[in-house]
């Protein structure tokens, strides 16, 4: 079996002179082994890999392969069609694990590559051990990154065999096959409804203005089965960091930290690097403002993000990843749990209380890589971040709830210093009308949830459309009935309506509309879609629907989708 090798050394006769002068060098040749391996070996559990027996890519994210360079301006079919072929060197993938090397598993020397890639160790608070000892990429390998204008990606792949940091693995405690469901997360494979479902949701939300991961391509292994690639400019989570804080490890701390803030200054998120004597501190403050920014337009736009205080299922950006416990709501499902396994989730507003806890800790690390002592975390509570941190949050809710009034940036800000008073007001009564509940908690497919009572986001869209409370009745969820429903009141929603109308005069604005209310597709939605999709047995028609379904509401109105949208206008 041939022995991994780093890609910046030769590779079937090249060598990163003759690749980098070439004009249009093949992908694997520009995908460089990554420098944590150097800087942080022991974090990485490094693996051979083959090639899978089978491949299609089914999904190019084209957008963002032009801004990686892999892509001209104006492809041809011709360009799309090799760079598919790359991405299928490149990535289709699967490693060679524990079991395959303790039980000497055949494989065909052509099918292994001259590299290596790795999994990495993070806490992870599902596994017994506290201190990411055992936990970490459990389906999933860092393949490398790439480098254009300056800017340099982290690219990753899910779905490429089972890792010994695997929960299953850990549980069953000797290794496993790849493909293995005797144990819970221990078969390493990605089903291709949940790549369908990843590739959707992260490109919907990165045109929303999240940070999060995106696709890079989609490709179908067979029997169902799918590789996610994916790409950022920083794929590390705040959980990689704070092992180091449970291990004590002020090296390893140390050393990370300062990749990321590097690694954030080169791609120019920030402008001090890890030699600034200030960094660290300067680094907690930009990590809490976008946390803070992450919690604030999370709750506006009624998305759960599953946070806690290790910080694994969230970037070191606040960029959310691992979409299959992110919901998007319709309505403001605040009482939504979701259930994996044994144990249920946060809700919409416990985030932000654990968003907090994950930025106490943080300048607990900070401090800790500072002066290599570790402090208690509760000498961190009063630390200026972590107080001011839940009124971020909610100064920034109040500059998108302004902007889906139509307001401008200067009137927002001229609204948020002449008439702050007001504006909390009108946002208050609007947080009541969302608050509003139909029902108590009760079982659902995936979890538990009490539902709301109406969907307050699709009133405020039709704001200027209701007159009297027969217009009502559109907005009630199914479970309301506003005559019986002693928690709502329609008297509030038009008391709404006038305090709208007052704050026009006040700031001297026109009311227009600018949310998203009817073109948002919920996860419930978008699951449906899924289905369908997964129906398509052609790529090039799986990639147009895909694209038809990350689009929609901006470039295009596929009838189909909105078919399927009003379906589940208030559902998760």
């Amino acid at each position: 079996m041939a022995s991994p090798k780093k890609r910046d050394r030769k590779i079937e006769g090249k060598n990163e002179s003759s690749s980098s002068s070439a004009p249009n060098p093949d992908l694997l040749d520009r995908l460089k082994t990554h420098e944590l391996f150097s800087k942080v070996p022991e974090m990485c559990i490094p693996y051979s890999v083959r090639t899978n027996e089978k491949g299609e890519v089914f999904f190019l994210n084209e957008d963002l392969c032009k801004e990686m360079g892999l892509l001209e301006k104006e492809s041809s079919t011709k360009a799309l069609n090799k760079l598919k072929k790359d991405v299928l060197e490149a990535f289709n993938l699967k490693i060679i694990n524990d079991y395959d090397r303790l039980n000497h598993t055949s494989v065909n020397s052509k099918d292994v590559k001259p590299f290596f890639c790795f999994a990495t160790r993070y806490l992870q608070l599902q596994h017994k051990n506290n201190q990411g000892k055992t936990s970490g990429d459990g389906r999933a390998i860092w393949n490398g990154t790439l480098s254009h204008r300056g800017k340099t990606w982290d690219v990753s792949s899910r779905g490429t065999g089972v890792t010994s940091l695997a929960p299953g693995v850990v549980e069953a405690g000797i290794p496993l096959q790849t493909g293995n469901t005797e144990y819970g997360y221990s078969c390493g494979l990605s089903d291709l409804k949940e790549v369908y479902t990843s590739i959707v949701m992260s490109e919907r939300f990165y045109k929303m203005g999240f940070s999060t991961e995106r696709i890079l391509a989609g490709i179908d292994i067979g029997d169902g089965l799918g590789i996610c690639v994916r790409a950022s400019d920083n794929l590390i989570r705040p959980a990689h960091l704070f092992r180091y804080l449970k291990l004590n490890d002020h090296h390893g701390a140390k050393n990370l930290l300062d990749h990321v803030i590097d690694r954030d200054f080169k791609n120019k998120k920030i402008d001090f690097n890890s030699s600034d004597k200030d960094c660290y501190d300067k680094y907690l403050t930009y990590f809490s403002d976008n946390f803070s920014t992450l919690c604030a337009k999370s709750k506006h736009s009624e998305v759960f993000v599953w946070l806690d205080w290790d910080g694994d299922n969230i970037l070191i950006d606040g960029g959310i990843i691992d979409y299959g416990s992110i919901r998007h709501f319709g309505a403001h499902h605040n009482k939504y749990r979701h259930q994996d396994v044994d144990r249920f989730s946060t809700n919409l507003d416990e985030q932000i209380k654990k968003a907090k806890l994950t930025v106490q800790i943080f300048a607990q690390l900070a401090n800790f890589v500072k002066t290599e002592n570790k402090k208690p975390m509760d000498d961190f509570k009063k630390t200026k971040v972590v107080k001011d941190f839940e009124q971020d949050v909610l100064n920034k809710e109040l500059i998108y709830f302004l902007q889906d009034l139509g307001l401008s940036k200067n009137k927002i800000k001229e609204a948020l210093s002449w008439r702050s008073k007001e504006v909390k007001a009108v946002h208050e009564s609007f947080m009541k009308l969302k608050l509003k509940k139909a029902s108590k908690s009760l079982p659902c497919e995936d979890g538990k949830n009490a539902w709301p009572a109406l969907n307050a986001n699709h009133i405020l869209a039709d704001l200027k459309k209701i007159v009297s409370e027969d217009d009502l009745e559109k907005y009630k969820t199914e479970f309301t009935s506003f005559t019986h429903n002693k928690n709502f009141d329609s008297k509030e929603v038009f008391e709404f309506i006038d305090m709208i109308s007052k704050l026009e005069k006040d700031l001297n604005f026109k009311f227009n509309y600018s949310g998203d209310a009817k073109s948002r597709l919920t996860t419930a939605a978008i699951l449906h879609i899924v289905d369908l999709i997964a129906d398509e047995k052609e790529p090039r028609k799986i990639q147009k629907k895909i694209d038809s379904c990350v689009n929609f509401g901006r470039e295009s109105q596929a009838g189909w989708i909105a078919e399927i949208k009003d379906l589940y206008r208030d559902e998760l």
